[in-house]
């Protein structure tokens, strides 16, 4: 409800354009309806909105990122450990039971970019997260006891709020392997600064670089209003940030300290 009454308010004011961040898919369509029925070109952000430009992450493509830097990280590491190569790993998937498809479409990206590198089927298990962190590091638990055969784990969630938790119950589980976040959020940036993923499990972050929407929404919007062609679907560039590069972007309490865009 409350999404709609800021669409009504913001169409009464009679802009020429709207930047329209709502995270409510259920109310994306009652939403766009106002802005249709006003005539008001509309950017959203994050989420898929009908008749509207969408700014988002390419998710699939962040996943597979993720992928593809855990698949190196077992060739590299395993030039040192024995049996820690592509064919002793598992993949474990951590997901939303509520999430929509950018959340699925990360975790899938993941598996393909670690099984491209590794050339071949990974074997692959999921476990239902409720985005807290005492759920994901239960769930995980729950998983490696389950599952004491899989020595090797490679793991993801749909954002770090999942994933740091992943990480902890692999460390106190003792079980090798490292998970991969998205969004590079404080509490990755936090992990990172903790020392490198042989004692943290946390291998790094994909990074969606929030601070930095406002710099393509704004320039989008002014190509809609000077008549531009603009795309249906516009998608940032990601960075991939571990423990090396941390410092190079976000100090240890997630503030950005990084160039990008200026």
């Amino acid at each position: 409800a409350k999404a709609v009454a800021c669409a009504e308010t913001v169409a009464a004011s009679d802009a020429d354009a709207v930047i329209f961040a709502n995270w409510r898919s259920e109310v994306a369509e009652s939403a766009m309806a106002v802005f249709d029925d006003a005539r008001m070109p509309v950017i959203t952000t994050d989420l898929w909105h009908p008749n509207a430009v969408l700014f988002s992450a390419d998710n699939y493509v962040a996943g597979a990122m993720a992928g593809v830097n855990a698949a190196f990280y077992v060739l590299q590491t395993g030039l040192s450990l024995e049996n820690w190569n592509c064919e002793s790993v598992h993949i474990l998937l951590a997901e939303y039971g509520f999430a929509g498809d950018e959340a699925s479409l990360r975790t899938s990206g993941f598996a393909d970019g670690v099984q491209a590198i590794c050339g071949g089927e990974v074997p692959v298990s999921r476990i239902e997260v409720d985005g807290s962190a005492v759920s994901a590091l239960q769930s995980t638990t729950d998983w490696l006891d389950a599952n004491p055969d899989a020595e090797h784990v490679l793991a993801a969630g749909p954002d770090d709020l999942a994933a740091v938790p992943i990480s902890q119950a692999l460390q106190l589980a003792e079980r090798s392997g490292v998970v991969a976040g998205q969004g590079a959020e404080v509490g990755a940036i936090r992990r990172m600064h903790e020392g490198p993923p042989e004692e943290t499990r946390f291998l790094g972050s994909v990074a969606y670089l929030p601070e930095l929407y406002g710099q393509y929404v704004v320039a989008a919007l002014i190509d809609i209003l000077e008549g531009r062609p603009v795309p249906q679907e516009i998608h940032m560039d990601h960075v991939w940030i571990d423990h090396r590069n941390a410092d190079l972007y976000y100090d240890i309490e997630g503030a950005p300290i990084h160039s990008l865009g200026r």
